[in-house]
């Protein structure tokens, strides 16, 4: 919240621009999730008055205007204080937080469980994009996910490079022990291949 606001006066010289958690939080990015199972062209549609594409859900709680604008300001780190050599610095917090949060909901950890791969589609220039030969989704960030038999998603971990493997451990024991995916009660589970896509176009 802070930060959004930070970066409104710093960016744009915004210095009426506020936000409140809940507009962030349980509006902003509950819009943005939106897309991965209800999918206009244009985000922007989501508040037409027209039957066969208005969301009552998103015109109810936000109006499009002050949604654009905290979209455009939305910011979880300080530019100044942030670590240069952490790659996803700009939205640590934000995977932390939600990493954490997926692990609250799902207590007691169960045991039987499944360690693999997801990948979030992109198309983009970025130096995290992966290519990944001969799967569903061959372009975008890999993550790691530490997932239930039924596929809620316990734990998860954006893959940042070949840096991330231990070179004296085996690829999957490498992600277990650097991304703290240890469970006391281990078993093998069937894996699960889950992505929700996010294609905004505004």
């Amino acid at each position: 919240m802070n930060e959004s606001e930070k970066y409104a006066k710093y960016k744009y010289g915004d210095n009426s621009f506020s936000v409140t958690p809940q507009e962030i939080i349980y509006k902003t990015i509950a819009i943005l999730l939106l897309p991965g199972y209800n999918t206009l062209p244009n985000t922007r549609l989501y508040w037409e008055t027209k039957v066969d594409v208005q969301s009552a859900a998103i015109s109810s709680s936000i109006s499009r205007d002050n949604f654009l604008r905290i979209f455009r300001n939305l910011h979880f780190s300080d530019n100044i204080s942030t670590d240069e050599t952490d790659r996803c610095r700009k939205v640590r917090s934000l995977l932390d937080h939600m990493s954490s949060k997926f692990e609250t909901y799902v207590q007691p950890l169960p045991s039987v469980w499944s360690l693999d791969e997801a990948m979030e589609p992109y198309y983009g220039n970025h130096h995290m994009k992966q290519f990944i030969k001969g799967k569903p989704i061959r372009f975008g960030y890999k993550f790691w996910c530490l997932n239930r038999s039924d596929g809620y998603c316990i734990r998860f971990k954006i893959y940042e490079g070949r840096e991330d493997r231990d070179p004296c451990m085996t690829l999957g024991s490498s992600v277990e022990k650097k991304n703290g995916f240890k469970i006391l009660c281990q078993k093998t589970a069937k894996s699960f291949w889950t992505t929700i896509s996010t294609p905004y176009h505004f």
